[in-house]
């Protein structure tokens, strides 16, 4: 029964992992297409695939230890420790889940990156522009218009 409820969370796990892997390739897209307005909202539905990936690895660190447990090895062994020893066929079942799972991880790991530098990117170009810009007083956004004149404007309005 161990063996099953393990197949059945790293199931779960690989979903997980594959929505995260979305979520990554979706936040890096929009800041790459330059339209920040999505960056908040990628940004949150990416929390929530981590905060559903950490129920999951929750479950998987209990599951693998009734798994080790039920095959008479230590409780703190890994899934490729469990692999070697389980009988057939969850030797099996549980290889062909580990496969892509570690597949998965090196993907997430790489988009993370790329995400990383594509923002900061893009946030060296915001500071960049803010800085030629200069700084702008805080009479500029008045809403008398005896204020606006008197403050350097980002907008010439005489035209």
């Amino acid at each position: 029964m161990s063996f099953q409820e393990l197949s059945r969370v790293l199931a779960e796990e690989r979903v997980a992992l594959e929505h995260l892997f979305f979520r990554l390739e979706e936040l890096k897209l929009f800041a790459l297409s330059g339209q920040p307005q999505w960056l908040a909202m990628a940004t949150q539905e990416l929390e929530d695939s981590f905060e559903v990936l950490e129920r999951l690895e929750e479950r998987r660190r209990l599951a693998l230890a009734a798994a080790c447990a039920e095959a008479n090895l230590g409780a703190e062994k890994k899934l490729r420790d469990l692999i070697e020893i389980a009988p057939y066929p969850w030797n099996e079942v549980l290889a062909s889940h580990r496969e892509p799972l570690v597949g998965l991880l090196e993907k997430i790991r790489d988009t993370s990156l790329e995400a990383r530098q594509v923002l900061a990117q893009r946030i060296e170009v915001a500071r960049m522009a803010l800085s030629a810009l200069g700084s702008v007083p805080e009479s500029s956004y008045s809403p008398s218009p005896s204020q606006r004149k008197k403050a350097s404007m980002l907008v010439d309005d005489t035209i």
